[in-house]
């Protein structure tokens, strides 16, 4: 049998490619198919022993560990100043790729972020102050910085760290992750995918975290901030946007006062969108959004001072639907829209 292993080993491991898990089988096969008699087994001797010790460190990696190597990676590149080398685009890239399968474990994603990934992907994001204000975005050029495909995984990143992780919204909070995604989205330079990709972490990092619901309406006027966005006419980030909307203003955080003041700023944007053709993105989007305010007590309320106006828009996209119907002689679906429009007139009648 030691021939065995060693005619094997080479199979079991790879050959540079990673694991070759069916070789493994193979091998262990060899010992026992289930088709001998107990007494044909013999125990295994310690030469096979420790070489199957050994197969199988190499086989199964320690996903901690390997984090744990790679934030080291980049602490080194950020120290000695090459985290911005053009050269080590490539790497950085393959580094986030990496761990980016292993933080969808949630255990993963805090191991992650408490030996420094938090700092490591804000250095990647970061070309100026800490501040989401107007005046540092329309600054927030020629400084060091990344190349966009780095920024939007990075951004990705964040936003999967974050989604229904609690401790590490709490520490986004606190290293004013928030402020650093609103600089982006401000940048008069972000290109429409970094824009969107920083609108889903920022969404992922704000929803269902009352501090940075908080704050991000009365420090960093959220409001304002939403409704500058939209001025971009940009289909992809409307439909963030509009996500992140619904869910503040259904939030169990967001007061009366902070409803009625996204309401008043951002829904005449809505009833914009609605005039556009059924199967727009932005359209779509506003549809799912007034059905999503269905669900919230503070929500419905405001809907409620607002029926008429409503009411209205969404009995002229119906129309408007119909006639869509007419002109494309049955070959496109409205089902979905149509239902949306049913549910919503329904509930706030």
């Amino acid at each position: 049998t030691s021939n065995a292993s060693s005619s094997t080993a080479s199979s079991a491991t790879g050959s540079g490619s990673g694991p070759n898990w069916l070789g493994l089988l193979k091998w262990s096969l060899s010992y026992s198919d289930g088709t001998s008699s107990s007494s044909s087994v013999h125990p295994m001797s310690p030469e096979d022993k420790i070489w199957l010790e050994t197969v199988m460190k190499e086989c199964v990696k320690d996903e901690g560990q390997r984090l744990c190597e790679i934030l080291k990676e980049f602490m080194t590149m950020i120290e000695n100043g090459t985290v911005y080398d053009v050269e080590q685009e490539d790497k950085i890239f393959e580094l986030l790729e990496e761990t980016q399968l292993m933080i969808d474990q949630i255990d993963m994603a805090n191991v992650f972020v408490k030996f420094g990934g938090i700092k490591v992907l804000k250095c990647l994001l970061s070309t100026t102050p800490q501040q989401a204000t107007e005046e540092a975005a329309t600054a927030a050029v020629g400084g060091p910085t990344t190349s966009d495909p780095i920024k939007c995984l990075s951004c990705v990143l964040i936003g999967e760290l974050a989604q229904n992780n609690p401790s590490v919204q709490d520490q986004m909070f606190q290293n004013g992750v928030i402020d650093e995604l609103c600089l982006i989205c401000l940048t008069n330079s972000t290109s429409s995918k970094l824009c969107v990709k920083a609108l889903y972490g920022l969404s992922c990092v704000i929803r269902g975290h009352r501090n940075s619901e908080l704050r991000f309406f009365h420090e960093l006027n959220g409001p304002i901030f939403l409704h500058r966005l939209l001025q971009r006419n940009d289909s992809s980030c409307t439909s963030k946007i509009l996500f992140l909307l619904g869910a503040l203003i259904s939030s169990d955080f967001a007061s009366l006062e902070m409803v009625a003041t996204y309401g008043d700023l951002l829904f005449e944007e809505c009833y914009r969108f609605l005039q556009l053709k059924t199967h727009e993105l932005e359209c779509q989007a506003t549809l799912q959004f007034f059905s999503s305010l269905t669900h919230s007590a503070n929500a419905r309320r405001y809907l409620d001072q607002h029926q008429g106006r409503i009411l209205s828009a969404l009995e002229e996209k119906y129309k408007m639907i119909q006639q869509e119907k007419k002109e494309s002689s049955g070959e496109e679906d409205y089902a979905t829209e149509l239902d949306l429009i049913t549910g919503i007139t329904e509930t706030i009648k």
